[in-house]
């Protein structure tokens, strides 16, 4: 059982990296990300600038639940990649108090593996690893709210089983620099409806889970 686990594994790598992509040649891959995503907002310092009551009001409203993202990046040579992701989470979603968050983020990622096996014009086994960095916009809350700018890292491990197809696991931290809190986030362009948050509103948000890529271009 075990050796025909072993030769069953052997005979997916080997093909797979026969049928893989030629990472050195670049290419775009669209990417389909799902996980859950945890929140780890900073109540004291929004009580500090908003105050307690409705630092609480948001802080509680928020959920840990499911996030979606979805991704476009633009291999160069295999070294580099320049992309975009749209983060989606959302709770309530049925009722008229429904919640959630968007994040737009432009990002740049390096992939070392590809400084291993650069010489190859297919890699022995079809996997890249890449971390990440990029800057962007966010919104989030339910009665309440903030936005503004953010920060995101993270990495990326993915196999390719196809020169086209491709799963893999990533993990994504957003740390949050929203300037802009609502009183009424439903309501959030009428006058008065906002309070400034000088000192910034610091906070978390992870989110980790799979991915499937779907690759063109080389």
């Amino acid at each position: 059982m075990i050796r025909s686990c072993a030769c069953a594994l052997l005979f997916l790598s080997l093909t797979a990296s026969a049928a893989g992509p030629s990472f050195s040649e670049g290419g775009f891959v669209i990417s389909v990300q799902y996980g859950p995503g945890f929140w780890g907002l900073d109540q004291p310092r929004l009580a500090n600038q908003v105050g307690s009551d409705l630092a609480q009001s948001l802080i509680t409203s928020v959920q840990n639940t499911h996030t979606v993202s979805l991704a476009l990046s633009y291999s160069i040579l295999g070294h580099a990649s320049l992309g975009v992701d749209l983060t989606g989470t959302g709770w309530n979603l049925s009722e008229s108090y429904r919640g959630g968050a968007g994040m737009l983020v432009g990002k740049v990622a390096w992939h070392p593996l590809q400084l291993v096996w650069m010489r190859k014009e297919h890699r022995p086994v079809p996997l890249d690893v890449s971390p990440f960095f990029g800057i962007g916009y966010g919104i989030a809350g339910q009665s309440t709210g903030m936005d503004g700018l953010l920060f995101e890292t993270g990495f990326n491990v993915d196999y390719f089983f196809t020169r086209y197809f491709g799963v893999g696991f990533f993990a994504r931290f957003v740390f949050f620099d929203f300037r802009s809190f609502y009183l009424d986030y439903n309501n959030r362009s009428q006058p008065g409806a906002t309070l400034a948050l000088k000192d910034g509103s610091g906070g978390t948000f992870i989110t980790i889970g799979f991915a499937i890529h779907l690759r063109a271009g080389d």
